[in-house]
């Protein structure tokens, strides 16, 4: 598999079903200590849109975490969230 050194995943994770199964997979496609760049829209949900997920900081933080990402900084502006996180190898995200 290729190896990158950052993802941006702009607007998507609202729109997919298996939001934990798209975690997973940026996370093998990044280089250890590979940089995720995450943003989507914070408490709205529009399904209309094609949205079916809705998500704060914390859910978004704790699905990181859980998928072996280190959170180093999320923003919130007006209704959208942005987060940089980071792939860690499986129990460094705790510390």
């Amino acid at each position: 598999l290729p190896l990158f050194d950052v993802v941006i995943c702009s607007e998507v994770i609202q729109h997919v079903i298996f939001d934990d199964n798209l975690i997973y997979k940026i996370w093998h496609y990044l280089k250890p200590g590979g940089t995720l760049f995450l943003a989507t829209r914070g408490g709205d949900y529009y399904p209309n849109l094609g949205h079916v997920h809705s998500y704060t900081t914390a859910g978004l933080h704790n699905m990181l975490t859980v998928q072996g990402f280190l959170v180093k900084e999320n923003t919130s502006v007006e209704s959208a969230l942005m987060i940089r996180a980071i792939k860690v190898e499986t129990g460094e995200a705790v510390k």
